[in-house]
């Protein structure tokens, strides 16, 4: 579209750096393409606000040869390279208050967007208490298994642990071995992860010890390797893999949490299938099971792998972990090999009933503490923020933006999921390992898991950035969401907008006194999770 032509940013005016008049009032700013052509906009259009947010967010524009330089691709392709504009004053555009105008009033002292306060948001209680004394419980589901004694007695047991952070998995881990040990068996632990921690053996290795998962911390010798052996073929045709140590064992226990999977739905998604499927058969049998699944689909593969293990007669047997809503172990449940898929669909049906959920139906902006492995294979729950795939309109909240501050310690620079967030801090991009990130997500057959996001060196930066792409809302009208991880929901911080928008308000406490985000020298956050 030529340049002076009718379009949807407004019509056009001729003249120099003048206005006509017509209109006096603060409603009007004129982008002036060139000296001789421009467009006025009012503050109701979308062009406003488009150019109001790139303006505050990024800060990209300055004075040049007396005019307000500019640069933005607008959605109708024109680029608008000098901007004047500002309340009319005699008739006369008063160029020098753009930055003020612009703003409407939004921005503080500090030439920052204002955040809004913050209330804090508890859960009650859980759905489902905590289990009181964990080692005791699980040593007793383990004792009425009733195991013969000479599958035990001198015998070598592989015991599988993955790299999700489940609630007290030191303490259930201890207790496997403490009974094992009581029993006459010489168990050890062996990482069951696929290619997480880099695909390597001290990555693995590396991964188990940040959960405290060693050998002083549960008593038996860690063997890390990444050394696999064909097993078997399943009835699609392809092969199964499985890890040497265990493997060449007398008999393997799988111990892992069931919950939904961050990306699909069914019968069975995470939990010890799973982990007999792609974690048991590290990096070679995850890459072979992923590529099967973009073939048979995720819940027929995975059982088609977990069969042939099952019948390999090589597992002992199984333990699931159940978390409530506040990450604390609701249930576990031992079983042997011939009950581990009903123990595991029975399991996922408690653990879709206890997941954990943001009460709110829409959201403008969630702000994250941290993201990372061990908080979800995705870096973060997508069916928390809303973003998994498949999902059915209202099953989580519509989220405009979600910033990531950090990445997890734990994760070891593993920043796969990073793009389920649109914004970052620098300090999270500093962190990332991109080797071991698209080692899994190469391994995943899921490239998109290594998109990296926008990155900012400070937490004011993305705000202002997050908040001018929203549209420069007043505090009073910011629908945000401040959580530590998708894990932690038990405690968050809601702005003031959303007091009256609480789902099942009955669950929640909400706290009596506001505070105000705490910015540093730096303009880095401290977060209110960090309190005391």
């Amino acid at each position: 579209m030529p340049i002076g032509s009718q379009n949807s940013c407004g019509e056009p005016y001729r003249g120099d750096d003048e206005y006509d008049g017509e209109e006096q009032n603060d409603d009007v700013v004129l982008f002036e393409l060139t000296r001789r052509y421009g467009y006025r906009v009012r503050r109701s259009s979308h062009a406003f606000h488009a150019v109001r947010a790139v303006c505050l967010a990024l800060g990209t524009f300055g004075m040049l040869n007396g005019h307000v330089f500019l640069l933005l691709l607008m959605r109708d392709g024109f680029r608008v390279t000098w901007v004047t504009g500002g309340p009319v004053t005699e008739g006369r555009v008063d160029k020098t208050s753009l930055a003020r105008y612009v703003s409407g009033g939004a921005m503080n002292q500090n030439s920052h967007l204002p955040l809004s306060s913050f209330y804090f948001l508890e859960r009650k209680a859980p759905s489902r208490p905590p289990l009181a004394d964990l080692e005791t419980c699980v040593q007793v589901h383990l004792a009425g298994l009733g195991l013969a004694a000479e599958k035990l007695r001198g015998r070598r047991i592989a015991i599988a642990v993955g790299s999700r952070g489940i609630a007290s998995l030191q303490e259930i881990v201890r207790a496997i071995c403490g009974w094992l040990k009581s029993q006459g068996a010489e168990p050890f632990i062996f990482p069951s992860m696929g290619s997480h921690g880099g695909g390597t053996a001290d990555g693995q290795r590396q991964i188990l010890a940040d959960y405290g998962i060693t050998e002083a911390g549960v008593g038996v010798e860690i063997r890390s390797s990444a050394d696999t052996l064909q097993v078997d073929a399943t009835s699609y045709g392809f092969p199964v893999f499985a890890d040497r140590h265990a493997w060449e064992s007398d008999g393997i226990v799988v111990v892992n949490r069931v919950k939904p999977h961050s990306d699909l739905s069914g019968g069975i998604e995470s939990g010890m299938l799973k982990m007999m499927a792609i974690g048991l058969g590290k990096r070679e049998g995850a890459t072979e099971t992923h590529k099967q699944i973009w073939k048979h689909g995720f819940e027929p593969t995975i059982r088609a792998v977990a069969a042939k293990i099952l019948g390999s007669g090589k597992i002992l047997f199984g333990v699931a972990i159940v978390e409530n809503e506040m990450h604390a172990v609701a249930d576990v449940r031992a079983t042997l090999p011939e009950g581990i898929v009903a123990a595991e669909e029975s399991a996922i049906a408690l653990a879709r009933a206890l997941m954990p959920r943001l009460p709110f139906r829409r959201l403008d902006l969630l702000i994250e503490d941290e993201m990372g492995k061990n908080i979800s294979g995705a870096g973060m729950d997508t069916k928390v923020v809303g973003r998994a795939e498949g999902m059915a309109p209202g099953e989580g909240p519509a989220i405009s933006l979600i910033y990531a501050r950090d990445l997890t310690s734990a994760s070891g620079g593993n920043a796969v999921g990073m793009g389920n967030a649109d914004l970052i801090h620098e300090r999270f991009f500093r962190k990332i390992d991109f080797q071991k990130t698209y080692i899994n997500a190469i391994t995943a057959l899921h490239p998109q898991a290594a998109r990296l996001p926008i990155y900012h060196p400070s937490d004011r930066a993305a705000l202002d950035l997050a908040l001018g792409h929203l549209g420069s809302p007043d505090p009073g009208a910011q629908r945000c969401v401040w959580i530590r991880n998708t894990l932690s929901l038990n405690r968050i911080a809601i702005s003031p907008r959303l007091r009256k928008e609480i789902d099942s308000p009955q669950l929640w406490r909400l706290g009596e006194i506001p505070f105000s985000a705490e910015f540093d020298a730096a303009g880095d956050l401290r977060s209110p999770f960090e309190r005391v």
